[in-house]
């Protein structure tokens, strides 16, 4: 099977699938739990499934005891506890159980008293929500444990608040997933599909290829219950816009709002994949005779969006309710438990899990839930031999591409001629594209020696920015698997001036440029300078890195074209020191329309802060660890295929719409409370606050005095016209503890720095950014001065750290209360790197810079541009014109 980039999307060498669904209801809060669980064990050992997708495993001990049972008969399992045979969560958490808050106890305490009474799960729900109202503080893995153990508090406390010394495993396993196969797995992933924002329980979805198959899903939607729906978001969000916050009302009205937002989610999760397989408990009934319908519009949007579902149309007996005594609904029949597929031939499809098992004379079912069983194969499935251009029906390459007949269940195969009338012409151009493209037979016109990928369905005109992480916590070894992903990321493009430019910048205290998007235009050069990139370690200024790959990857002086998508691709494995600083400014490329992808890497990555890095939940990766980066290789290039090009210009300088050309100064506090290490970090507040601004005679200059008894000049605003300059003059000023003259500094910058003869410009604005600890010795005086500079349309951006600030006398100074940044240390000066910045901006939009006279030589006409005529359409071609393929180094006409 092909798809559009002439890649093989399967092992043909497989015929058919056999997939399960099953919630298997392992919580206390079903009854006859320790029976079942020894029940289902044996059945699904008895089962025939090839891979199978479990729903509501939720105690981590429960999983463990599964995985090591099946482990003969699904080799392959994924969760987020575990992978195959290795537990890939750290011991302690494994060991922790869920409630741990000390808010519990008094929420236990009302839970006995007002919910031991509850029938069952749902009256326990709405108990604990409503009536213990204080429960909504706990953690979702706390409030979902509570929850799923039912009313027995002995139960509630023994799973999920007491560690147990006889239990190896206390844990929760929040989404209850599990993926078991007996084909080996790749690309596994784990998405919350609502991420960020606390549910009553939270839902996900487990992925992974399938050998031989294909993409799978495993899910578990939001649920309809009988009470009022309860949103348990503490902050919904916050929208930052420079210095005001606003909070966001709740997402969702209603569960029928939530379980859609899944649907869309998991759609838009899926938007990449041309074939995939999607299973589980859904929590949505379609509206069928006997069939009661539970978000049945939601459902229905799976079916728009071309996904089929054989069980409910070929058995569509339910899945839950009457029927099941251990069902909550015993006065409707539901079918919420479902198999859908997009690309594949449908087989067969039976209910499974459904029969009752005799326990010590009593009938009980394995759960609460019956299993669906669905079996399908690829669509145009062909058994291909050895080779690309090898196949089952010998030299007649026309039999490569079966046509199907969708209102058939088997796939009903016709042989295709080029003079077929039946068949349109797009799908026959499609067809001869990729024959001729995995060459197929032969051609007098040449051949693809290279076997390159050649894509005809994605704008390949791409810019490509990887940002390297070289923080301290990756490591050598793990540091050169990161440059291979880039490196085999980039060899699935056509590098070029017409084709895909590429960028690397390696980032961990600073970023560095290692070379820019026009640089290199083939992929061996690309590669060598890759492989020569050293590993430094450091911190993790994602901020600062995001910031210079719009300041500068991002523009036509780095090669950045106007009609090219731009990707930028964040490949890291932790959280960045400065947290808000970096979703702002990732924010900011987003609004230039820039596509953020985020690659996060083992157990350290900060997912939220990654969600909200990326341009959407699409753009999201996971590895498990830095081998795993190896299934992903592939990914960028498919990304950069759905995404469109931009058609307007966008801007080249930094994000806001900001006058560049200013002046600025500051002034460094050296007095004795400051200390060596602190005046350090005083330091790279300025060199890293200057990466958002544009250095040069016509932008900005930057001046530092530095001040203690007395003011010190360090350099003039006109002596250095680069930033690399700036950043090490900055660092190599050498600490001089004293008092805290503050007077006399302002005033040196008056009579001295905001001059012509230190670079002074009259149609630059003029900004003073004063840091300090403390307060000033001579209060009164440095008012004066203060006022001096106001009064000459300097700019004062006071920014004050730690709790010895005189923080009445620093408004004072600074020329508004808006000009005013103080943090609680000197380490949370890195929160503030883009303030600076933004601060400028807000002045220039304020009050406009001085401007010089105008020229009286006259004035010149502004240019016109001509209308474009218009020729007229151009008809689409028929099939009896000549089809042109343009394949790497060559085309063939047909």
């Amino acid at each position: 099977m092909l798809d559009g980039n002439c890649r093989h999307l399967h092992n043909e060498n497989f015929t058919s699938t056999n997939f399960v669904t099953f919630n298997t209801g392992l919580g206390t809060s079903v009854s006859f739990y320790e029976q079942r669980k020894n029940l289902i064990i044996k059945a699904l050992l008895q089962s025939e499934a090839d891979v199978l997708c479990l729903n509501e495993v939720w105690y981590v001990e429960d999983l463990i005891q599964l995985q090591k049972a099946l482990q003969g008969k699904f080799p392959h399992s994924f969760s987020k506890i575990h992978e195959d045979t290795a537990i890939i969560m750290d011991k302690q958490t494994l060991a922790k159980p869920p409630c741990d808050s000390i808010i519990f106890p008094a929420t236990l305490k009302c839970f006995m008293t007002y919910c031991n009474t509850s029938r069952n799960l749902i009256e326990l729900a709405e108990c604990f929500l409503v009536t213990c109202n204080a429960a909504r503080l706990l953690s979702e893995e706390c409030l979902t444990c509570v929850i799923i153990s039912g009313t027995n508090t002995t139960n509630v406390i023994a799973n999920c608040a007491n560690p147990s010394p006889s239990r190896q495993f206390n844990a929760f396993n929040l989404p209850g997933l599990a993926l078991f196969s007996k084909l080996p797995l790749a690309r596994k992933k784990i998405q919350n599909l609502i991420p960020n924002m606390k549910r009553l329980v939270p839902r996900w979805v487990l992925s992974a290829e399938v050998e031989k198959v294909g993409t799978v899903g495993c899910t578990h939607f939001t649920a309809l219950l009988p009470f009022s729906y309860v949103d348990l978001t503490i902050l919904a969000g916050l929208v930052l816009f420079y210095f005001q916050i606003a909070i966001l009302p709740p997402l969702f009205s209603s569960f029928d709002e939530e379980n859609l937002n899944n649907t869309l989610q998991i759609l838009d999760y899926f938007k990449l994949e041309k074939q995939y397989i999607l299973m589980g408990d859904f929590n949505q009934s379609p509206r069928r005779a006997n069939i009661t319908p539970t978000f049945s519009d939601n459902y229905k949007v799976f079916k728009a969006n071309g996904l089929s579902d054989p069980y409910v149309g070929n058995i569509g007996l339910p899945t839950f309710g009457r029927g099941n005594f251990l069902s909550i609904f015993q006065d409707r029949n539901l079918i919420l438990d479902h198999i859908f597929h997009k690309g594949f031939d449908y087989i067969s499809s039976k209910r499974v899990f459904d029969k009752f098992i005799d326990v010590n004379g009593q009938s009980i079912p394995l759960s609460d839930h019956f299993g669906v069983a669905v079996t399908l194969q690829p669509k145009n499935f062909i058994k291909r031999s050895v080779g690309a251009g090898a196949s089952a029906y010998g030299n007649n390459p026309d039999l490569l591409f079966p046509m199907v007949n969708e209102t058939t269940t088997m796939a009903s195969v016709t042989a295709v001629t080029p003079n077929n009338n039946n068949i349109q012409s797009a799908r026959l151009q499609e067809l001869y594209k990729t024959l001729v493209c995995l060459n197929v037979g032969s051609s007098a016109n040449g051949n693809n020696p290279e076997n390159k990928i050649v894509n005809y369905n994605c704008h390949e005109k791409v810019d490509l920015v990887f940002l390297l992480d070289a923080s301290g916590s990756v490591g050598q070894e793990n540091f050169e698997k990161e440059k291979q992903f880039i490196i085999q990321s980039a060899n699935q493009f056509n590098i070029g001036p017409n084709d895909a430019q590429v960028s690397v910048v390696m980032f961990s205290n600073q970023p560095h440029n290692q070379f820019n998007l026009s640089e290199y235009d083939n992929i061996t050069s690309i590669t060598n300078e890759i492989n020569a990139i050293p590993y430094p370690a450091g911190g993790t200024y994602t901020s600062l890195a995001l910031a210079f790959a719009g300041n500068y990857s991002f523009t036509a002086d780095a090669g950045n074209r106007l009609d090219a998508v731009d990707v930028l691709v964040v490949v890291t494995d932790g959280k960045s020191t400065d947290h808000a600083q970096t979703l702002r400014e990732a924010a900011n490329l987003k609004q230039r329309n820039i596509v953020i992808v985020g690659v996060g890497i083992g157990s350290g990555v900060d997912t939220q802060e990654l969600n909200g890095i990326a341009t959407g939940p699409l753009y999201v990766m996971y590895a498990n660890d830095f081998e795993a980066l190896r299934h992903f290789y592939k990914d960028i290039h498919d990304i950069s295929c759905i995404v469109e090009p931009v058609t307007t210009p966008e801007p080249t300088r930094p994000v806001l719409d900001c006058h560049d050309k200013a002046d600025l100064v500051f002034l460094l506090d050296a007095s004795g409370s400051v200390g060596i290490n602190n005046f350090n970090k005083e330091k790279n507040f300025i060199s890293n606050s200057l990466s958002r601004f544009v250095i040069g005679p016509n932008d900005t200059q930057v001046s530092v005095v530095m001040f203690s008894n007395q003011p010190v000049n360090q350099f003039n605003l006109s002596e250095y016209q680069d930033r690399e300059s700036i950043v090490n003059e900055t660092n190599s000023i050498a600490y001089q503890a004293g008092g805290t003259y503050t007077s006399s500094a302002l005033a040196f910058t008056r009579d001295y720095s905001f001059t012509a003869a230190s670079g002074d410009r009259p149609d630059a604005k003029n900004f003073l950014i004063v840091i300090t600890d403390g307060k000033a010795t001579d209060p009164r005086q440095t008012l004066v001065e203060a006022a001096k500079l106001k009064q000459d349309q300097i700019v004062i951006i006071g920014v004050g750290i730690g709790s010895g600030v005189d923080t009445t006398e620093l408004s004072a100074i600074a020329s508004g209360s808006q000009y005013v940044l103080h943090v609680d240390d000197f380490n949370s000066l890195s929160q503030f790197y883009g303030d600076i910045h933004q601060l400028a901006c807000i002045a220039h939009q304020t009050t406009p810079p001085p401007t010089t006279p105008a020229p009286t030589t006259g004035t010149t006409p502004e240019p016109t541009t001509a209308e474009p005529t218009t020729t007229g359409s151009t008809p689409e071609p028929t099939t009896s014109e000549p089809i042109t393929i343009v394949c790497t180094n060559f085309q063939i006409t047909l």
